[in-house]
């Protein structure tokens, strides 16, 4: 870890509740909500505990809307081309929800605009342009995903309250090489939660804007969903043998059949990325990322939660033996807020 002091003010106060009752926590040390105020300083996240039986995964997407829907009078969709904005676009109408699709186009390169009867308004820009805000998010925030100062650019031109293409639920089993598509240790299933990933909220926050930054985030119940869908499951269940060929070492093809699973009719895309069909494009994006970094040293650390300890907060039985992994790799210790008791 990069030791390096950062200028960076404090965060004020949330503006709005960027998911139910703020049960999705994220912050530096023992301080909530905050900025990196120094290279050495701890990233954490933390989550709430359900108060009811979840039901499946599109159910409790559509309860979310209609939570969002009834607390603000109009709502932003990022037409950025993942399956978040294309779900809620197509939700949105159903429901009645009054809402309208940003879109951006970068050097006439952009995400299809989901089908539908949702307007749509679109902002062209040179990547050049887009570029300068990516530098600006990146020192604010602490972020080196262009890919993330992407979504802030889309809340940026949003004229209500943007739910945001952002924040894939990202499992991990360490015990296996990407690289070398091998076994190399007993399987240890984890939630990944990035720095970067809530960079968006930081630079909401600073921004005193109002938004959605982490949809799938949004209740303990839509989180449980998720964990407890079937292609999930199944993922964990292959995660649980020792063939490596059987198995990947995260869920993103899990992700994708839930999505499929959940709204059949649709064609999604597993992420933004792959919406952004241009090689150039993707070329510049991570060269930018490089140059993003450069300005947010120190800013990358991960957060893991053992995924048993997350089943047992959402008091899920996933029918596997996820524990197991705690005594080869040692037990992940309680974030400093909640250690201090700041956490229920």
């Amino acid at each position: 870890m990069i030791s390096v002091d950062l200028d960076r003010a404090p965060l004020p106060p949330l503006a709005a509740e960027h998911t139910a009752s703020n049960h999705f926590r994220f912050g530096y040390d023992t301080q909530e909500f905050s900025a990196r105020q120094s290279g050495a300083a701890r990233y954490w996240t933390e989550y709430g505990r359900p108060s009811r039986r979840h039901h499946d995964f599109a159910l409790e997407l559509e309860s979310a809307l209609g939570e969002i829907g009834a607390r603000h009078r109009r709502l932003s969709i990022a037409g950025s081309g993942g399956p978040i904005s294309r779900a809620v676009a197509f939700l949105a109408e159903r429901m009645g929800l009054d809402a309208a699709i940003t879109r951006i186009e970068l050097d006439g390169v952009g995400a299809p605009a989901p089908s539908g009867r949702l307007a749509v308004e679109t902002h062209a820009y040179r990547f050049d342009s887009f570029a300068e805000f990516a530098q600006s998010f990146a020192a604010r925030a602490g972020c080196g995903d262009a890919w993330v100062a992407l979504a802030a650019f889309h809340a940026a031109h949003a004229t209500a309250p943007q739910i945001a293409d952002h924040g894939e639920f990202r499992l991990l089993d360490n015990g296996i090489d990407e690289r070398l598509v091998a076994v190399v240790a007993p399987p240890n299933l984890c939630l990944i939660d990035n720095e970067a990933f809530t960079a968006l909220d930081r630079w909401l926050i600073a921004e005193g804007r109002a938004g959605l930054p982490q949809l799938l985030r949004w209740s303990p119940e839509l989180m449980a969903a998720q964990l407890d869908s079937p292609p999930m499951r199944q993922w964990m269940a292959a995660a649980s043998e020792n063939d490596a060929a059987a198995r990947s070492w995260t869920n993103r093809a899990a992700r994708r059949a839930l999505w499929r699973r959940s709204f059949p009719a649709l064609d999604l895309l597993v992420d933004t990325r792959a919406a952004w069909a241009d090689a150039n494009l993707r070329r510049r994006m991570t060269e930018l990322s490089r140059r993003m970094r450069r300005l947010s040293p120190g800013c990358g650390m991960q957060h893991v939660i053992p995924l048993h300890r997350l089943a047992s907060r959402f008091a899920l039985d996933l029918g596997v033996p996820l524990g197991e992994g705690a005594a080869v790799y040692g037990r992940v210790a309680e974030t400093p807020v909640a250690a201090a008791g700041g956490l229920s």
